[in-house]
């Protein structure tokens, strides 16, 4: 490459450098060009810390489904982050290759993870089983006779991961009955079992059909605890001396690290999505190594970054707009609340600085009705004497470097990011 920079524009050869030298940081930090894979949710370790138990009960579980063909479930729950994925993962594999030894042939064992529709989780099962089926425009009863259809040819048995996002569709109630009805089914089929994998301790009260209720194994779900502190720094230890080179990551950091993971319930994915943060920093600034200081900081970085992208991810360009309306209201004023029809005036300035058009007062108290709802701002209310009718005054509910990240990184707002940069006195982007 060096011998061939003469064919480069200056532009190319400038690039080819920082890449060269990239390439040497990263040889300093790094045990291994693909470090983040051990960072991933996908990677399982081969004897995981903590959850040797729960991996010989759901294997026990699983085999004797598969072993006896009968029908039967099993229920996992516990927060997220405590290794209940990894756990069903791993003792598919311990199961597949026990009964590989033992000669049973004519069964799957299927994973897929719920993205809140039922149509879409049995499509997602009918690719897994390799049956051809339009992804839209057939009923939910005709996917399921598909998958039965499967399971008079193998036995089945179906883990259904992220299952709180079943019941968590708009409506409701409809969203709990269609999922009492595949449960129903699912239990009363010949030649299958299933999983259940849910972060809620009390899924069980979402379901009330007594005749589904009657036929789920409750009394031996499996639940995951949250990882304690001495657990999460063993863990994320592991990790540690999987990605980075020796001397990076220094004790006193990995004890602040999972200290934070701990106290935030233990969520180990936290700790996880941490260290990868911390890969990126300290190629980003050219750094190599990691203290207690430096780890203290980019948890409070990767805090706002995360509350920030739940705001970009979550609202609609109308309810930025009025969020942002309040945090520079704020920030002016000098004050923590700020009255409604300051508001509206500013998010109606900022949406003809998009080139869009106006929204009526009704359709302002909706956005302020949501973005309550959401947990993102509180809405107070003060009569005045002799008042007919209530002030109505807002303020945030959220931390306020959460709508600076917004304000700096999201796309949406990019035809108004100098105007709204310009009048909170605030310049660059985030680190």
């Amino acid at each position: 490459m060096r011998g061939n920079w003469k064919r480069y524009d200056k532009s190319v050869e400038r690039f080819v450098k920082l890449l060269e030298m990239r390439k040497e940081l990263e040889a300093r930090i790094f045990k291994a060009r693909g470090w983040s894979t051990y960072l991933s949710y996908d990677y399982l370790p081969q004897n995981p810390k903590y959850r040797v138990e729960e991996v010989v009960e759901i294997s026990s579980r699983i085999s004797d489904l598969i072993r006896n063909r009968v029908t039967g479930n099993l229920i996992i729950h516990g927060g997220p982050g405590t290794g209940k994925t990894m756990s069903f993962l791993i003792a598919k594999r311990v199961v597949e290759d026990y009964l590989k030894e033992e000669g049973v042939k004519d069964y799957e064992i299927v994973y897929v993870v719920a993205r809140g529709k039922w149509s879409a989780l049995l499509y997602s099962i009918c690719r897994y089983l390799g049956l051809d089926v339009p992804e839209r425009g057939i009923s939910l009863l005709k996917y399921f006779e598909l998958i039965e259809g499967a399971a008079e040819e193998s036995y089945l048995h179906i883990c259904i991961d992220n299952f709180d996002t079943l019941l968590q569709q708009e409506p409701k109630v409809r969203a709990r009955a269609t999922t009492e009805q595949m449960l129903h089914l699912m239990t009363k089929t010949p030649n299958m079992s299933f999983t259940i994998i849910t972060s809620r301790v009390n899924l069980i009260k979402e379901i009330a059909d007594s005749s589904v209720l009657s036929l789920l194994d409750t009394l031996n779900a499996i639940y995951f605890k949250p990882y304690t502190f001495e657990q999460c720094k063993n863990i994320l230890l592991e990790r540690v001396r999987l990605v980075f080179a020796d001397g990076v990551f220094d004790e006193e950091a990995l004890d602040v690290l999972a200290f934070h993971v701990a106290r935030e319930g233990g969520d180990i994915r936290r700790g996880l999505n941490l260290l990868r943060f911390c890969g990126e920093y300290l190629v980003k600034k050219g750094l190599t190594r990691v203290d207690s200081e430096l780890i203290k900081h980019l948890i409070d970085k990767y805090d706002v970054r995360g509350g920030g992208q739940q705001l970009i991810d979550a609202l609609s360009l109308s309810d930025k707009l009025v969020l942002v309306a309040i945090y520079q209201l704020m920030k002016e004023l000098g004050s923590d609340v700020v009255h409604t029809n300051d508001v509206f005036e500013r998010q109606d300035y900022y949406h003809r600085v998009m080139g869009l058009p106006s929204i009526g007062k009704n359709s302002f108290s909706t956005y302020l009705t949501r973005l309550s709802t959401l947990g993102v701002i509180e809405i107070k209310r003060k009569r005045g004497w002799g008042a007919r009718s209530p002030k109505v005054f807002v303020r945030l509910n959220c931390p306020s470097n959460a709508v600076k990240y917004l304000i700096e990184n999201d796309p949406d707002l990019g035809p108004v990011r100098e105007v709204l940069m310009s009048s909170s006195g605030e310049g660059g982007g985030s680190e």
